[in-house]
């Protein structure tokens, strides 16, 4: 039986067919108004976002009007915007887009320029390649961070006393080629030459001096891939230690009746959405181990076109099949992954998968199945009403010892809430999630109903648990919520007029079973409630220009005693966990205020970690010769009964201010720069350098938000 699931696992699936445009034109006002399209009928809600809005996901909706969803920015003569769409949580590339650019993660983002009479200008030049119908593409950053500690303890206490912590390079550079081998098949090659950010190559306390960080750079010239991967001294000396001469390979290849992609390590597997959940998440690695591997086939334009036309148009196919090396993420374990899709009649999606777990050797590649998933999702559109529902099935099942094939070893699924389960439980809800929800549109009303749960060891191979800021948005509990809890939600929003709007995401969460052993809290008749209202005013009309406020607060509450929030030496059964400001008096500013009062269960987080909360504030504004400034200070609101700094040494505040520049628009070149102390709300060394890195409008939990830490940090990033 466990065989036939296995070869049962080649299913397919496909999305509903989109469009997108944008067209411009001169306003009154000497700025240009580029208007946004995006044709969808099945969507729900689309958003616009781009380098106009740092991003944002939700800040600026777009407006339904029949079946299309517009927005409208205006944008001063002779720049460009680079944007996508965001349609159900689901981010969308503008296939029609006067110019694209690389995203960083294997996709497109739309590029817009604007010439000075208002018209859309011809895609900004790019170098010619020197063979026909082959493109080049790279994304590459380059940057040097250095690390101070801002204090030091003694018999006497904690005291601000500032040394070197460690300094470095960071390098990350992906390659992409891209042509025709003949006129109807296209191919792709995808190259990642370096991936380090460990900024600890030059220096590094007490194990690495300059002299030596130096003398390595000096030979990194002798072999500069390697040096630009895994460059540290310390790990050079160690002759186990396998340099990484290349980051990943990916390559794949388009027939009009199939597609073909594989890679290698880090290379991010193709993704998939199976209509609530990302199912197959884009940064799962092939392998970090310097192993493992995937083969993905999809079937091609031409069958779902097929099938259209064979259907009458009311039956639009797709599927994909991928056996893989990559079950673990380690590139270890043997798995496959395989879904079909199904729009019926342009009304109703549905859509079906399997992933497995196989064994992690070639003689027991077969025989051990320790993982099954199967996923189903449907979504239906009912005029106003839109259904969208999600189940997953785990079935786990024995796995053998690599030395003792009659021992039976522990599966730990890759993914820190699961670990060691049960193959065969007592409580079949540990094995299970789902989530329904309910979308109305009735004007000026939109509101969405839900309910959804995870059992115990509910699990999604090939979704990982990120903590880095291109890693966040498809996380597993994000998706599939806390294991072992059921939660009833909504967000109803209302638009009292064409300027101002209101809204509420209540939800009430519990145990899902009574079970002591399985109880994340306390007492296991806790009830949580959290209740985030929130509010948008559109200001454009009183400044004459776009202008905006919006914002949110966020109350938690926990209905057992046993249970309730620490907060220093007090706890509470209702906090004020979360609350957000956002004011935009035109195009080119921005203040957001935000209050971070870890809302989440004490037994999760340090003594440290519960004593505070943070009280930011970021400013970002444009300035002439396209230089962008940005700048923050935050404050650590102690606790009741928190002791002062020389006791806990925990800095109450600290500050930050950065900037970027682009110095090369055909190659797309900026460069940026940021200190911060003792408070550090920038994004890092990656995709979004020169960006804050914000969640809502309210710093993620990093380091303690870098607390008694100081960091230069200098980087360019070419996007070409």
């Amino acid at each position: 039986m466990k065989k036939f699931i296995t070869v049962f696992s080649a299913l397919l699936a496909a999305s509903s067919l989109a469009f997108a445009d944008v067209s411009a034109r001169m306003a009154d006002d000497g700025q240009v108004e580029l208007t946004f399209s995006y044709a969808d009928s099945a969507a729900t809600s689309v958003y616009l976002v781009g380098d106009f809005n740092g991003w944002n996901m939700e800040s600026d909706p777009c407006v339904k009007e029949d079946d299309k969803w517009t927005y409208v920015l205006k944008v001063p003569a002779e720049s460009s915007v680079t944007y996508k769409f965001v349609a159900d949580g689901n981010w969308i590339s503008d296939k029609n887009a006067p110019d694209t650019s690389d995203d960083g993660f294997g996709g497109l983002n739309g590029v817009v320029s604007v010439t000075g009479d208002g018209k859309i200008g011809k895609p900004l030049p790019k170098v010619k390649p020197r063979v026909q119908n082959v493109e080049f593409h790279t994304w590459t950053n380059i940057g040097f961070q250095n690390q101070w500690s801002t204090v030091e303890s003694d018999s006497d206490g904690y005291k601000n006393k500032v040394s070197e912590e460690s300094a470095g390079l960071g390098f990350k550079s992906y390659w992409k080629f891209s042509g025709n081998v003949t006129p109807n098949v296209p191919i792709f090659l995808e190259l990642a030459t370096a991936e380090n950010e460990t900024f600890t190559n030059l220096y590094q306390k007490d194990v690495l001096s300059w002299h030596d960080g130096f003398r390595d750079l000096w030979l990194g010239f002798f072999d500069p891939i390697a040096y630009a991967n895994d460059a540290t001294s310390a790990d050079q000396s160690d002759d186990s230690k396998e340099l990484s001469y290349l980051g990943h390979f990916k390559f794949g290849f388009s027939f009009p009746w199939v597609k073909y992609t594989m890679g290698w390590k880090y290379a991010g597997l193709p993704g998939h959405t199976n209509v609530n959940w990302t199912t197959v998440d884009q940064e799962w690695e092939a392998g970090y181990e310097a192993a493992g591997g995937f083969a993905h086939l999809e079937t091609g334009d031409r069958v779902t076109s097929y099938i259209s036309d064979l259907t009458g148009g009311n039956v639009r196919l797709n599927a994909a099949l991928a056996p893989n090396r990559t079950a673990d993420r380690k590139g270890h374990r043997y798995g496959l992954y395989s879904w079909l899709s199904a729009t019926l009649f342009n009304n109703h999606y549905l859509d079906f998968q399997y992933n497995g777990a196989y064994g992690n050797t070639n003689e027991r590649a077969f025989d051990d199945i320790v993982e099954t998933d199967l996923i189903a999702g449907y979504k239906g559109s009912f005029g106003p009403v839109t259904l969208k529902l999600n189940g997953l099935a785990n079935f786990y099942g024995n796995s053998r010892s690599t030395t003792d094939s009659k021992r039976v070893v522990r599966y730990d699924p890759d993914s820190p809430d699961v670990a060691g389960v049960d193959w065969d439980p007592e409580n079949k809800l540990d094995n299970l999630a789902g989530n329904a929800n309910l979308t109305f549109d009735w004007a000026p009303f939109h509101v969405v109903l839900g309910t959804r749960f995870r059992g115990y060891q509910a699990h999604m191979l090939y979704v990982k648990e990120g903590y880095q800021e291109e890693e966040q948005e498809n996380q597993l509990s994000r998706q599939l919520g806390p294991v072992n809890t059921h939660r009833i939600f909504a967000d109803i929003g209302y638009s009292v007029t064409n300027d101002f709007s209101l809204g509420v995401v209540p939800y009430v969460q519990k145990n899902l079973t009574k079970d002591e052993e399985h109880s994340f809290y306390k007492d296991v008749d806790n009830i949580e409630l959290v209740v985030r209202p929130r509010f948008f005013y559109d200001l454009s009309g009183a400044f004459g220009r776009k202008a905006s406020i919006d914002g949110y607060i966020e109350g938690s509450y926990m209905s057992a005693d046993a249970d309730k929030y620490i907060r220093g030496d007090q706890t509470k059964n209702a906090i004020l966990s979360e609350a957000g400001l956002r004011f935009v008096p035109r195009n080119d500013v921005s203040v957001i205020y935000g209050f971070n009062g870890n809302p989440k269960h004490g037994v999760y987080y340090a003594s440290a970690v519960q004593n505070y909360a943070l009280h930011s504030l970021l400013a970002s504004f444009d300035v002439p010769q396209g230089v962008t400034l940005m700048a923050g200070a935050g404050v650590r609101q102690a606790y009741s009964g928190v002791k002062d700094f020389a006791d806990t040494g925990i800095s109450p505040w600290g500050f930050a201010f950065g900037a970027k520049k682009v110095i090369d628009r055909t190659w797309n070149v900026t460069l940026h720069g940021e200190f911060s102390y003792n408070f550090d709300p920038f994004a890092g060394f990656g995709s979004m350098s020169g960006k804050f890195f914000l969640r809502d409008y309210v710093l993620d939990r990093n380091n303690d938000w870098s607390a008694n830490l100081a960091k230069l940090r200098i980087g360019v990033n070419i996007d070409f």
